[in-house]
């Protein structure tokens, strides 16, 4: 009787794919929370600078309709975000970005993927 035995440490895709995720929407938060305490700055004067409005999204997706509070609550979401929101949202977004590509654990291959 020839039995073969294959242990493989490896997390499973499904498991990457959560963390993905989860980690996605994590940086999405934490963007939305910076984004909103620059617009809790703006409106107590104490920062001023490119407080003008970029846009208006109300007609569409307003901030006090239900679908607007929750991607509030999940995203960061505004219908008359300012420059500084939007320069704080990406710079968060992208400080995240670049430090989980810099610090993050690698991917292992293992010696059967990696042989073929």
């Amino acid at each position: 009787m020839n039995v073969k035995v294959k242990i493989c440490f490896a997390p499973s895709d499904s498991i990457i794919y959560l963390f993905t995720t989860t980690t996605i929407l994590i940086a999405l938060l934490a963007a939305g929370m910076a984004a909103q305490a620059a617009a809790f700055l703006e409106k107590a004067n104490w920062l001023t600078a490119l407080d003008n409005v970029v846009w208006d999204s109300g007609w569409l997706l307003s901030d006090a309709s239900i679908p607007g509070k929750a991607l509030h609550t999940l995203i960061g979401y505004t219908d008359q975000p300012t420059a500084m929101q939007l320069i704080v949202y990406v710079a968060i977004l992208a400080v995240t970005f670049v430090l989980m590509r810099l610090y993050g654990a690698p991917v292992k291959v293992s010696a059967a993927t990696a042989r073929g």
